[in-house]
């Protein structure tokens, strides 16, 4: 998960042994930003979900906000849930054959894994995570959105003009992702099948 933030914090066991702890943030809310292909810096916010510009002047202006379903956690058992299941899916990258979260992490050099408190999450989710945003050649700034519980596979990526207004919506695979640009609209995306990636190339009419 792109989103994902980790950090690593000292802690105390009960016999006064200091010990690393990883702390997973599994969807911190951020701010992610991009050089246009005009030299103008386009900032996409996080929290209230609009591009800010500060242009080659030194010039500095806001967008509107953009049109987004934000989706909210229902109480903090549903936090809750969305945490375990995210330190399970995080495990699992680890490695089926790394040791679990214990004693053994320690003698085997692995720093063991704890996530945030449900109260730390926000009420709502993020649209967007880090590495999430990409300048295309036409002056357009494409962010990758996170998935909604319950939406259709697939990933969608905002497409927002100079002015920070929404122009389109390009929905890709799940495998797929954007990767570069070319000039008047042209996409090169990567999808992944297996082991293997196939670069592609498009055009946004």
């Amino acid at each position: 998960m792109k989103a994902q933030q980790l950090a690593v914090r000292p802690t105390m066991d009960a016999s006064g042994n200091v010990r690393m702890m990883s702390v997973l943030n599994p969807m911190p809310t951020v701010d992610e930003w991009a050089v246009l292909s005009d030299g103008t810096v386009a900032i996409a916010r996080g929290q209230s979900y609009r591009v800010d510009f500060v242009d080659t002047d030194g010039t500095r202006r806001s967008g509107p906000r953009l049109p987004h379903q934000w989706e909210r956690f229902v109480d903090d058992d549903d936090k809750q849930r969305f945490l375990d299941s995210a330190k399970s899916a995080w495990n699992a990258r680890r490695g089926a054959a790394a040791p679990s979260v214990g004693e053994d992490d320690q003698r085997s050099g692995r720093v063991p894994l704890d996530v945030i408190p449900a109260s730390e999450l926000p009420d709502y989710r993020p649209v967007f995570g880090r590495a999430g945003v990409l300048p295309d050649m036409d002056g357009r700034l494409w962010i990758r959105t996170l998935p909604l519980r319950g939406a259709a596979p697939g990933v969608i990526y905002d497409v927002v003009d100079r002015k920070g207004r929404l122009v389109e919506q390009v929905q890709m695979p799940t495998s797929t992702v954007v990767v570069g640009f070319g000039p008047a609209g042209i996409v090169y995306f990567v999808a992944r099948e297996g082991m293997d990636a196939h670069l592609f190339r498009g055009r946004l009419l």
